[in-house]
């Protein structure tokens, strides 16, 4: 299988976004597998099953999470980091 990241993918690189804090973080990821398997996608903490995380007051950091898409056969992960200032 093979994703992804909106708006945009730098090839396997680290993506970083910045949102403030309040913020919804939503990624959209969008996944396609040669063999037309069924895809299942996951993401790590903070951010939900969906891909979205509602930030708050307190939350400034940055956080590291992984998106993962696996066909039960291959599975790729990709870094995402996530600034909230």
């Amino acid at each position: 299988p093979y994703f992804i990241l909106y708006p945009f993918d730098i090839f396997g690189f680290f993506r970083v976004i910045h949102v403030k804090e309040g913020e919804l973080v939503k990624l959209e990821t969008i996944a396609a597998d040669k063999d037309k398997d069924n895809l299942f996608i996951s993401y790590s903490g903070p951010l939900n099953s969906k891909g979205e995380w509602q930030t708050k007051i307190g939350d400034k950091g940055d956080y590291g999470v992984t998106v993962t898409v696996s066909d039960g056969k291959e599975t790729v992960s990709k870094m995402v980091k996530i600034v909230v200032e």
